[in-house]
């Protein structure tokens, strides 16, 4: 499915950007609103449309996006409804991530990579 999944770097008004722009977690409750469908990009729409809600957690470093972490649910999985604290365990895992991806980038950049 990932070759499906191109996520283009110019802005474009959807859900992803929007996430990736605000660095803050985005849960959406009810993908399948017809009035949300234009907020969706079209590789969204071609390889993840069965999808019921889904959760973007963006990783951004130095201020500059460097992906998200994408999940979702469909309608085999129970209705979905994250709570604040779901929301702050959500956030201390990407925080975790993206202090990682840093301390990362500072290793391989003190070794000339």
């Amino acid at each position: 499915m990932l070759p499906n999944l191109s996520f283009e770097d110019a802005y474009t008004p959807n859900v992803f950007h929007a996430a990736l722009s605000s660095d803050r977690v985005i849960f959406i409750e009810n993908a399948q609103d017809p009035k949300f469908a234009s907020k969706l990009p079209g590789w969204w729409h071609g390889s993840l449309a069965s999808a019921r809600c889904f959760v973007i957690i963006p990783l951004c470093t130095g201020g500059h996006p460097a992906g998200f972490i994408y999940g979702d649910w469909d309608d085999s999985c129970p209705s979905v409804y994250l709570s604040q604290p779901e929301f702050s365990l959500l956030n201390d895992m990407r925080d975790l991530v993206v202090h990682n991806v840093e301390r990362r980038r500072q290793v391989e950049a003190a070794d000339g990579k």
